[in-house]
């Protein structure tokens, strides 16, 4: 997985530049769109990106709210779990322990009693104890199970076009990623739905065809106007685990219009997609070293040559690549067919 910061890293290495003081930033950013330009033209494929906030319910506690059991919210640097129905005021609040129970984070040494709730220590993930047990591990699903809140979403539905008119459609995903700044971006691998709601029983991911399947898994599936006629072919992913409020949801896809590196420039630490990397890596550097050649340093010419020779063969590699994906109008996988299947 190769993002533009380590792109520009690579070129910035090369030229001995990592002080930027030969070339500014904003200019290896610049010329990085301007060889994302060429290459978008010459494989006559442009990428798109779309981005939502599945969670935007607010988990932190309020006056006047009425909570239902099974609620859980934020509340003084602390989670707590509803556990009778009722309007919250200034005396109701969370520390109210005939309301709320608050959640622990789970650790290896305490002991846990059968129907205790506690949240992972890595990501903000509920779980109840099916037994008492001392710091079980949590993908044990003898000994634990998720806890889902009201304000779960494991679904996400987005639009069939973009608001540009580009189609959205499974068969042209690139990238699926999810996450944020505090907790990073993760790549989502598809399987099939019933690898997704076993996924949803074994939190910690399991095997298929030698593949485990982790947190970041998701299927795909087109809301066909004959089956669900108010959708309108939007298009469903189906997660293994739920967001968090305020995870971002990011799809880059194949669209019918050319794109800008300003799409992967605001999200850093995502990867570009696969068979882009090297041939913006090379283009990259050839336009560097040609710019710094211009100005003066003749100690370059030789790299200004082997740079832009590499760039050519890179691109000549996108294009067949892009090609072949015209020519079968098939996905580019996030994972091979066969991962699909588990039976």
């Amino acid at each position: 997985m190769v993002t533009v910061q380590k792109i520009i890293s690579y070129a910035q290495t090369d030229l001995n530049d990592l002080s930027g003081d030969r070339i500014h930033e904003a200019e290896y950013i610049d010329l990085l769109n301007d060889i994302s330009a060429i290459v978008a033209q010459e494989t006559e494929v442009w990428i798109g990106r779309y981005k939502t906030i599945p969670n935007t319910i607010s988990t932190v506690w309020g006056i006047g709210i009425n909570y239902a059991v099974g609620e859980i919210i934020f509340y003084q640097n602390n989670y707590y779990y509803c556990i009778i129905a009722h309007t919250s005021s200034s005396i109701m609040n969370p520390t109210d322990i005939t309301r709320w129970t608050i959640i622990p984070i789970w650790d290896a040494t305490t002991n846990y009693i059968q129907g205790q709730i506690i949240r992972s220590d890595i990501l903000v993930i509920f779980y109840r104890a099916l037994i008492n047990n001392t710091g079980k591990a949590l993908n044990d699903s003898i000994i634990w199970e998720q806890v889902l809140s009201n304000n779960t979403i494991v679904r996400v539905v987005i639009p069939y076009t973009d608001t540009f008119g580009n189609v959205i459609a499974p068969y042209k995903f690139l990238n699926i990623h999810r996450g944020n700044s505090n907790i990073g971006y993760f790549a989502v691998k598809e399987f099939s739905i019933q690898a997704i709601i076993k996924q949803q029983s074994t939190p910690t991911g399991f095997d298929i065809n030698d593949i485990t399947l982790y947190d970041s898994a998701a299927t795909t599936f087109i809301n066909s106007n004959l089956l669900m006629p108010a959708i309108d072919n939007s298009i469903t992913l189906h997660f293994s685990t739920a967001f968090e409020v305020g995870e971002e949801l990011i799809v880059d896809f194949i669209q019918g219009r050319p794109f800008l590196l300003n799409n992967w420039v605001q999200n850093p630490t995502i990867s570009v997609p696969d068979f882009l990397d090297e041939v913006l890596k090379y283009g990259l550097k050839w336009k560097v070293f040609e710019r710094c050649f211009n100005k003066g340093d003749d100690t370059l010419i030789k790299r200004v040559e082997m740079a832009y020779n590499n760039y050519n063969k890179e691109l000549s590699r996108a294009i067949s690549y892009s090609k072949n994906f015209k020519d079968k109008k098939s996905s580019l996988l996030i994972q091979p067919l066969k991962y699909l299947r588990e039976y």
